[in-house]
């Protein structure tokens, strides 16, 4: 019995054992994972350090990437921020020649433009010929009734009708009976007489659309031929009903004359002949106004370099700070990523040719990694060197009205780098040290050729 319960008593030992045995195997493997990994890394730092080339490339690159970041910095330390009615804090001078936009009189020279652009009315010639030629057809109808004095028939009674139809009246019976006994052919001419003005000089259908207009006038174009003219006193130009008012009272003395039934009939055969013949072209007026909103020239001003804009302690006025924003719009550089690879391109181009051309030309020239490494620290030094004693020429300047920014330029001391290439490695390798640095400060420099020149002088 005892020998049994032992004999248990192993098995579960064993069983409670074995998981132990299980995380040690898992925790051997990890490590053995952990120092096959560093290992890998070992070896391929070794193997970095045995390729020079790849070395080289490395030092190359990124030389050419901290001189990019250099040349178009990623940052910018903002001014302050001024409003209208602020203090100067201190003399502000531009810093180059711009053209600033003077908004507020551009804004100003466009409103003028649109107010000078005459509203266009399309005249239709067609209204006034086609009154001629209906009171000529009624006038011929007239005479063929009444020449002969034939008493009114059936047939009459259809002339009577189209004759209606074409002064768009309706004749009383004492109207037909007077012309029938009274006929004149000469009133066919009165009629067209207080036509023929008002539709000469244009008819709108309702004259409140031309009130925004009493102060510039309009522009009548005629649509079939095109011809244009301009009307500089609107209040001449009558709608429907002033032009039949108007015909009412130019009629008046046919009473005296003729008679009140001849007078009525005259009123209301011209006034029948009146209607629109000016229409508003709305796409003409509109594309008039944009032409002339185009045509407009932006105002500037000219600011030449050093001019004060500001000095210290004076109100800040509305022109002054679109000076004071369109200066800070002009010195902010941003520094986008392609900006930044632009940069890179262009100088590790210029590295590597010059290295690749030294190299294999220039017989003293023969670099150590550790020699090539050097000079690359020097370039970037220099590099920074010349950013940032070009941002303590700013505020030398403000301090130092009579002296030029670029006089300061010629303090910067880069010949020094040169100078310690030379003493280091040997003239070779300074002269192309040399040609790096003086690119590198006409490039820091608003690109200036002279600085070039002068740098690379003063460096061989």
């Amino acid at each position: 019995m005892s020998s049994a319960n032992s004999s248990i008593r192993l098995r579960k030992e064993k069983s409670v054992k074995k998981p132990e045995g299980n995380e040690r195997k898992q925790l051997l493997g990890s490590l053995t994972r952990m120092k096959k990994s560093w290992i890998g890394r070992i070896q391929l730092i070794g193997h970095f350090l045995a390729n020079q080339t790849l070395q080289r490339s490395v030092i190359i690159i990124a030389c050419a990437v901290i001189l990019a970041l250099i040349l178009s910095p990623t940052f910018k330390v903002s001014p302050k921020e001024y409003v209208v009615g602020d203090i100067a804090l201190k003399d502000i001078r531009s810093t180059r020649d711009l053209l600033v936009e003077d908004e507020a009189s551009t804004e100003k020279r466009r409103r003028d433009a649109i107010d000078t652009v005459r509203s266009v009315y399309d005249y239709d010639p067609s209204v006034l010929e086609d009154a001629e030629k209906t009171v000529v057809e009624a006038f011929a109808l007239f005479e063929n009734l009444f020449a002969t004095n034939a008493e009114p028939s059936e047939s009459t009674e259809d002339k009577r009708q189209r004759i209606e139809e074409k002064l768009g009246i309706k004749l009383r019976p004492t109207q037909w009976e007077i012309l029938g006994k009274q006929f004149d052919s000469s009133l066919s001419e009165e009629i067209l007489s207080l036509v023929r003005p008002l539709l000469k000089k244009g008819v709108v259908s309702d004259r409140r659309f031309l009130d925004q207009d009493q102060k510039k006038g309009i522009t009548i174009r005629d649509i079939v031929t095109h011809e244009e003219r301009k009307e500089d006193i609107v209040l001449t130009v009558a709608d429907v009903d002033i032009a039949r008012r108007s015909i009412k009272r130019s009629s008046e003395g046919l009473i005296k004359t003729r008679g009140r039934t001849i007078f009525y009939l005259v009123n209301e055969a011209a006034g029948s002949m009146i209607r629109p013949n000016l229409t508003f072209n709305r796409l003409e007026t509109e594309d008039r106004k944009t032409a002339a909103l185009e045509s407009v020239e932006p105002v500037y001003f000219s600011i030449k370099k050093g001019e004060m804009l500001v000095r210290e302690g004076d109100p800040i006025q509305a022109d002054d700070l679109i000076k004071l924003r369109a200066l800070e719009a002009l010195q902010t550089r941003v520094s986008t990523p392609m900006t930044v690879t632009g940069w890179v391109l262009i100088v590790a181009l210029v590295l590597l040719v010059l290295y690749d051309f030294a190299t294999k030309n220039v017989r003293k020239i023969a670099p150590t990694n550790n020699d090539l490494l050097f000079v690359a620290l020097l370039i970037v030094g220099t590099g920074l060197l010349l950013r940032v004693s070009i941002s303590v020429t700013g505020s030398l300047e403000n301090g130092f009205h009579n002296i030029p920014a670029t006089w300061y330029f010629y303090l910067f001391p880069v010949a020094a780098g040169a100078m310690l290439v030379r003493i280091v490695l040997n003239s070779e390798m300074a002269l192309v040290f040399s040609v790096i640095v003086s690119y590198l400060a006409g490039l820091l420099l608003d690109n200036s050729i002279f600085f070039f020149v002068y740098t690379f002088i003063a460096s061989v």
